[in-house]
């Protein structure tokens, strides 16, 4: 499957200055397969390591972390030369050796020449900041597919570039203004293609699935969706169990479950601050649940977006730690969590739950396409849903998961804040666009392509 991160893989091969490679994600995002895969496309030859298969390679990194020595030996294991230059080197599931990943400092310090890419789940989790080689390396972080890359999966790769000009008519540097329109029934189609995403999300296992099976049975291809979503539930599972540490894995997985069950009583309207009441019986402050929260965010499985009630640069000064919403990382993992059938996410308005299975979804592409940090305002009785940062810039963005666009919140936001010059509402309606404006109305499936 196409993935958009290619681009930025294949700049870190040609970097003159480059460092070992670290791919940062949860588990199931694709990881692996961007670093085999892609890695045939650039090299002569891939030189796969997986420390979880094969944990005695671990045995090379004890005498010392000489990379030289530690290449060789790597050769003869596997009986083919590494030639620099040419091979990619990768380091699979790193968590399990400390060492193996000290090592990478050594690579960049003594080996720079050699490509070498690594990638682990729970890396957050399983090191600490200061176990990292700091300076050393470099990072890509990996996320569910976003909904452009579904498209391409689905063979629409046409239909997603004529959205794409489309858009970049919008960026004209003329100065005139143009009307920009997207034609109703291409806006349909890809309207239909959202309603399918919302079912299986971003995890590419779960897309595979559904493309091998929806031309012949499209009913059996959303319960093969189901069927595998949960499985993978299951596996994450596994995961706190095994690596929960000195927190109650019970505690993380009742935090887990309470995410969805919290979004859902919103139902149409906005999301609310998470409540830490009634998620664990006695347990009912920040302090007391920090420890679970903090463990689903290093794992990747949620998306934390602190709420604050003054917009100044930088927006992490404004934030209070008690004070956030909780989304999942993929929006079908999310309804797979919620028992809800997808039955009720194909229909036209979402059933009774488009508000907060829009909102998650629009929180996910976000964080795939633009920021790693989110952040919601909030004052009074009103709300502005995401609040991103990007170049200096302040850009609120409402959503609204039906036709209906207007939005008291965002006025009151912008007459607060006059210095903010552009404000986006996405919403069900199709793409219009025409005259000088300070907000931007797009479709909620443009929300990787309008900042």
């Amino acid at each position: 499957m196409e993935r958009l991160v290619y681009s930025e893989f294949a700049n870190w091969k040609e970097k003159k200055d480059r460092k070992p490679l670290i791919l940062r994600g949860a588990r199931q995002v694709g990881k692996t397969y961007l670093m085999r895969a892609y890695g045939k496309t650039l090299f002569e030859q891939v030189h796969y390591y997986n420390f979880e298969k094969q944990p005695q390679l671990n045995t090379i990194f004890e005498q010392d972390l000489d990379p030289i020595r530690i290449k060789t030996e790597l050769e003869i294991i596997s009986g083919t030369k590494i030639q620099q230059n040419k091979s990619l080197i990768i380091f699979d599931e790193i968590q399990q050796s400390p060492k193996a990943l000290n090592s990478l400092k050594y690579f960049a310090e003594e080996l720079p020449e050699q490509h070498i890419c690594a990638a682990g789940s729970l890396l957050g989790l399983v090191f600490s900041e200061d176990s990292f080689p700091v300076g050393m390396t470099e990072y890509l972080d990996m996320n569910p597919m976003t909904f452009e890359e579904f498209l391409i999966a689905l063979g629409e790769k046409q239909l997603n570039e004529y959205v794409n000009s489309t858009l970049n008519l919008n960026n004209n540097s003329s100065g005139k203004n143009i009307n920009i329109n997207l034609n109703e029934i291409i806006h349909n189609k890809i309207w239909n293609y959202l309603k399918w995403y919302l079912v299986t999300g971003g995890l590419p296992e779960v897309i595979k699935i559904f493309i091998e099976n929806y031309k012949t049975d499209l009913n059996k291809a959303f319960k093969l969706v189901r069927k595998k979503q949960k499985a993978l539930i299951l596996n994450y599972y596994a995961d706190i169990a095994k690596h929960c540490g000195k927190i109650n894995a019970s505690h993380i997985e009742s935090v887990l479950s309470s995410i969805p069950r919290q979004l859902a009583k919103n139902q149409d309207d906005s999301v609310s601050r998470y409540k830490f009441k009634d998620v664990i019986k006695g347990l009912n402050r920040y302090n007391q649940l920090s420890g679970p929260i903090d463990w689903l965010q290093k794992a990747g499985l949620i998306i934390k977006v602190p709420i604050i009630d003054n917009i100044h640069v930088p927006l992490s000064s404004q934030v209070s730690g008690s004070i956030f919403k909780l989304y999942l990382f993929d929006v079908g993992l999310l309804g797979s969590l919620s028992e809800l059938s997808f039955e009720f996410l194909l229909q036209e308005n979402f059933g009774t739950y488009k508000g907060y299975i829009a909102e998650n979804f629009v929180a996910n592409q976000l964080q795939s396409s633009y920021c790693q940090t989110l952040y919601c305002w909030s004052s009074n009785t009103s709300e502005v849903e995401f609040i991103c940062e990007k170049n200096g810039k302040i850009i609120p963005i409402e959503v609204k998961s039906g036709q209906i666009t207007k939005s008291k919140s965002l006025k009151v936001f912008l007459e607060k804040y006059s210095h903010v010059k552009k404000a986006i509402i996405l919403s069900g309606q199709p793409l219009k666009i025409g005259e000088a404006r300070t907000i931007d109305y797009f479709p909620l499936y443009c929300v990787n392509k309008v900042l």
